[in-house]
């Protein structure tokens, strides 16, 4: 589906579903990422992108999670992300440095925090914890291997 964009291209293109399209930007994408409604990858520079539903891109702007933004936009905060991955509305990287942010839909609390809201920017998971490798499931559930080789997991369906 590409309902809101999320396949890189406007919703009203009219070319088959089939045909591969190029995404706009000209980016050069290391990982992939796919939500329910948004899609977002991590350049060769480390840097963020989403498109797909407005208010789950990270970039800040929230917005009606209805308004289409096919083309990638910058996730805020200027982090340097190895590894992403995607829920059905949000998502969350894991930096260079070992940190894990989150933006978008707190779905089943994936953001490992107790407010349970969406944010529409990058947030800080784990406190002063560290982190060497990041999973994320489709249902708001995260696991991450901290940098002490501990497993721990958050979120997903009670």
């Amino acid at each position: 589906m590409n309902d809101l964009g999320e396949a890189g291209v406007h919703p009203d293109d009219t070319t088959p579903s089939w045909l591969p399209k190029p995404v706009a930007g000209g980016h050069v994408f290391t990982k992939l990422a796919f939500g329910h409604a948004h899609t977002c990858g991590i350049t060769t520079s480390g840097a963020a992108y989403c498109w797909g539903a407005s208010g789950l891109l990270g970039n800040g702007a929230g917005g009606s999670p209805t308004t289409p933004v096919p083309v990638p936009v910058p996730v805020s905060g200027g982090h340097t992300f190895v590894d992403i991955g995607a829920t059905f509305f949000g998502t969350c990287g894991l930096t260079d440095s070992g940190e894990i942010y989150c933006w978008g839909d707190n779905y089943n609390g994936a953001f490992g925090n107790l407010w349970m809201e969406n944010v529409p920017h990058p947030v800080r998971v784990g406190g002063d914890q560290t982190f060497r490798a990041i999973g994320v499931g489709w249902e708001g559930d995260v696991c991450a291997i901290r940098t002490d080789d501990q497993l721990v997991c958050w979120g997903g369906p009670l």
